[in-house]
């Protein structure tokens, strides 16, 4: 017989925690290894997937709870949520495995959710990836960004690293990783430098008005030079 699937559960209130745990359970094939409020009580566990309840939470709260998990972890991630707007942005950012409504899933679905994940499928509900086709280009650049992720796009435009950033923000690295890969995904581009040249030609930034295109040559320069380094 195969070993059950090891999960802990990650939520931010009890009640939360409690209804997750109480969705797994009665499984023989899902084993309940840890439940706790944030990503540090469940550190140093040996689990094979987190289910992780991001429900009530700001988006920059939860993107920190999810680089918490990612951080402490090697888990499959599956995101239960209540914004369709995280669902979005990490879907795009593949930042998670799986990413689940919390409104619609019941038991089974989230269960078969762990198993899928396990096979290396990523799973989002029906209505997320409908969200996902109509509008993932449907909002101008940058609008869908929250304030801490333009702190970081900020910085990043400036050629700063991850570490650099991260230290600037006080943040954890993994998680200034995920913000840029959140960031690049909601942009459009596939690289740093990318995002530097649309930060400043397009005016995603509030801050300051469009430099001249001088200015933008020597951003993008200065971001090269960083290149894989970044992290």
């Amino acid at each position: 017989m195969n070993r059950a699937i090891r999960v802990m559960v990650v939520g931010g209130s009890p009640v939360l925690c409690a209804g997750l745990v109480s969705l797994l359970d009665g499984y023989e094939d899902v084993g309940l290894v840890a439940v706790g409020r944030s990503a540090d009580q469940c550190r140093d566990v040996e689990a094979d997937a987190a289910v992780v309840g991001l429900v009530g939470l700001d988006p920059d709260a939860a993107t920190r709870t999810v680089g918490d998990v990612r951080a402490r972890s090697e888990a499959k991630l599956v995101a239960v949520v209540d914004r369709v707007e995280d669902a979005l942005g990490w879907a795009a950012a593949e930042r998670v495995d799986a990413c689940l409504n919390f409104g619609t899933v019941d038991s089974h679905g989230l269960v078969d959710a762990v198993r899928a994940v396990m096979r290396g499928q990523a799973i989002f509900s029906t209505e997320f990836l409908s969200e996902l086709r109509t509008r993932k280009r449907a909002e101008a650049p940058g609008w869908t960004l929250t304030p801490r992720e333009r702190d970081v796009l900020a910085l990043l435009a400036e050629g700063q690293s991850n570490k650099s950033i991260a230290g600037e923000l006080e943040l954890q690295v993994g998680t200034v990783r995920i913000y840029v890969s959140t960031i690049l995904a909601k942009l459009g581009v596939t690289n740093r430098t990318e995002a530097t040249v649309m930060t400043l030609q397009q005016g995603v930034l509030v801050r300051g008005t469009r430099p001249a295109a001088a200015d933008i040559e020597i951003a993008a320069a200065r971001h090269r030079r960083v290149g894989v380094a970044a992290g």
